[in-house]
């Protein structure tokens, strides 16, 4: 399951706060919809028509309206007359990024390096003299 995390700074970030409830409501599916892409952060679109369909029920000039606002803020990258239709989040990287523990057969994968490099320490530890026990009375 991806996750897309969210700060609690976001109840009192001003620039969020200057967004109305339906705008509030678009860019929390635009940063769902990012969190999904192939290059996470990123949306490569046909048309706002196709996209007010994913993130806006429809509502293409709410949509635009909020693209123009989180750009103005510079949370995200967009200009409508670019040739290549695309919204980038700006620091979407920085806050969703990867920890160990979300790519679990990675995480399995090292401990088995682990034990094995463990298992060969003490085999190599094991010296002429020392894996015999002495009677001591």
């Amino acid at each position: 399951m991806e996750w897309l995390r969210l700060y609690h700074e976001v109840r009192t970030d001003k620039e969020i706060d200057e967004l109305t409830d339906a705008q509030f409501r678009i860019w929390v599916n635009l940063l769902l919809f990012a969190s999904e892409q192939k290059e996470r952060g990123v949306i490569f679109y046909r048309n706002l028509k196709q996209l007010a369909l994913q993130v806006a029920r429809k509502d293409v000039e709410t949509l635009k309206d909020t693209l123009e606002v989180l750009a103005e803020n510079e949370m995200i990258s967009w200009d409508e007359e670019e040739a290549e239709n695309k919204i980038k989040f700006l620091h979407f990287a920085e806050r969703q990024y990867d920890r160990p523990s979300d790519h679990p057969a990675a995480i399995q994968q090292r401990v088995q390096r682990h034990r094995q490099a463990k298992k060969e320490d003490v085999k190599r530890d094991v010296t002429p003299g020392n894996d015999v026990k002495r009677d001591v009375t």
